[in-house]
Formats: C-alpha cells, structure tokens, sequence
C-alpha cells in the first residue's frame, strides 16, 4: 500500500489548482491534485505539509480531511489520504518543472486525470450539512417551508426532501415549492423515492433507500435517467449496501446509525469505529447519519466522512 497526501487548493474564484505529472512518472501526462508519497515515520499532515511545500513552495496554515481513498492500478495499490487546504502562505508556483493552473470545475472533469481521482471530483460537489426532512404534516405547507428557510440560513448544502406516503401529486407540489426555495440559498433539492421522480420533479437528484438500492443493482443503470450534473445518493447500513452503490455510481452515501438514534431506538449503532473501517473501504464520499448535530462534522472527517447528515439535529422548527 503505497501512502499518498493530496490537497485540494481552492482559489478566491472557486478554481482548483492541478498539476500535470511529468514524463518519468506514473501515468505521465495526466493531471492531478498536488501531493506525493509520505516519507517514513510522517503522518498525512505532515507528509501535505512537506509534499505542498516542495512542490509549489508554500506553507500549509491550515488544512482539514476530506476524503480517504484506495485504488488498485495492475502495478500498486495506492490510498489517498485528501485534504481540503483552507490558508496557506505563499504564492503557489511550479518548483519541480510541472506544469500546474488553476481549472473550475467543468474544466477539472475535463481534464485527463488518474483514475484513482475520480471519486475526489464527486467529494468536491458535495457539502459538509446534509439535511433530511422531517414530514410535512397536511395542510402546514407554509409552516414548513418557513422551517425549510430557518434550516438552510444554518449552512446546509444538500436537502433530502424525504416524504414516505405521501401521495404522489402532494409530493410534486412540496418539491415545486421547496425547489426556489433551495436554490435562493444556494443548496441542492434531492428527492427520495422512485426513479420515476426524476422527471417528475424539479430537484437536483435522486437519493435511494437501501430497499430501493438492493432492489435496483444490476437490474438497471439508473445513472441513465439522471440528467448531467444531477446528484445519486442512497441509505446504506453495511459494507454489502455500500458495494451496491459503487455498482450504481453513486455519488455519495448516508451511512448510518453511527450514534443511538430516537427514531431506531433498538438499532445497535457501529460508532466511529466501524465507521471509519466502513468508509476507508468504499472509495466513494459517505456522509455520517445517526444521532449527528452539525458540531459532529469536524468529528466526521477526521473518520473519514466527507460531512455529516440528520433530520432533528439539523431541522430548525
């Protein structure tokens, strides 16, 4: 297992930095995130620390996890410990005759890049808050679109509109409503249930239930009926669900409980440990679900979630 750090460097314009690796590397020509292998006896901040340092001459200020990775090329197994670099001192510049620029996001997917990389593209879409809603009770459309409104002031990114048993024309005309609503706020609307939503709804995605995500593995490419750019999430609960949602290429997952939880109050959460285990073994993000409050995220990362996700903990009633 070969250690690598990764940092991701936003500029002031939302661009990424990429460098383009030589001639006499592994996979020359192609374009990546900036890093390099640990030295022995450093640990992954220390080795983006020195790695960041000798290849753009700067000085890391400050830096938080955001996704760990591992990839199997014919030749080595690496993984890929990334970090989302927040400050840094210096201007980057190339030291070691790479070539680097900064791309936006439509320029970064088109760019030849590691394939190791490509689950770093879909954690860079997604926010830290992942909010889930709570039932819309009948006739408290208003009230609930006023909470809605509350919830997304807190900084949440992704909002799951999550209404089981609602009939069909109801949940079209909740989504209708909460779709400008996110939008002016700068979030996601993704909407749980049927594929046939989809094209039924104005929303950013379709996240799956682990039901809904058994039921469709290997029966259908559901990334077919998703318009570009539209986000596919599920609910997965073990290391065989999470598989599944790699198959469906998925772009993230809610993997959960991670703490007790009241609403499975008989449900035997994995803790942090498991957790960690879990995701360290899917290279896809995952976002931490069960008993989270936004103050968990720091937490989250640092076992290797790309953010945290919930209901109550995140629903401003």
């Amino acid at each position: 297992m070969l250690e690598v750090a990764v940092g991701l460097l936003c500029n002031a314009d939302g661009q990424v930095l990429v460098s383009q690796r030589g001639v006499n590397t592994h996979l020359p020509g192609t374009w990546e995130f900036p890093g390099g292998k640990f030295e022995a006896g450093e640990t992954s901040q220390q080795a983006l620390s020195r790695e960041l340092s000798e290849e753009l001459g700067i000085k890391v200020l400050a830096a938080q996890p955001l996704i760990t990775l591992r990839h199997r090329y014919p030749e080595k197994t690496v993984r890929l410990h990334v970090f989302e670099v927040m400050r840094w001192q210096g201007e980057p510049h190339s030291r070691e005759q790479q070539s680097i620029r900064w791309v936006n996001y439509q320029q970064l997917t088109g760019l030849d890049m590691p394939a190791a990389d490509a689950p770093i593209l879909k954690a860079l879409r997604l926010p830290g808050q992942y909010l889930i809603t709570p039932p819309c009770p009948a006739g408290q459309q208003a009230v609930f679109l006023q909470q809605l409104e509350r919830s997304l002031m807190a900084g949440i990114g992704v909002v799951q509109l999550r209404q089981p048993g609602m009939p069909l024309e109801l949940l079209q005309q909740l989504a209708e409503v909460c779709w400008p609503v996110c939008v002016e706020a700068g979030a996601r609307l993704v909407i749980n249930g049927g594929v046939e939503l989809i094209d039924q709804c104005p929303v950013d995605g379709l996240h799956l239930s682990g039901a809904q995500l058994i039921r469709l593995a290997g029966t259908t490419d559901v990334r077919d009926l998703l318009k570009p750019g539209q986000l596919l999430g599920a609910s997965c609960h073990d290391a065989e669900q999470l598989k599944l949602a790699l198959q469906l290429d998925c772009d993230y997952a809610l993997l959960s409980p991670v703490k007790p939880t009241s609403s499975h109050p008989d449900t035997r959460p994995m803790g942090w440990g498991r957790f960690r285990g879990l995701t360290t073994a899917c290279n896809m993000p995952v976002y931490a679900l069960g008993g989270m409050q936004p103050q968990d995220q720091d937490q989250a990362r640092a076992n290797g979630a790309i953010g945290v996700a919930g209901i109550s903990g995140f629903w401003r009633s």
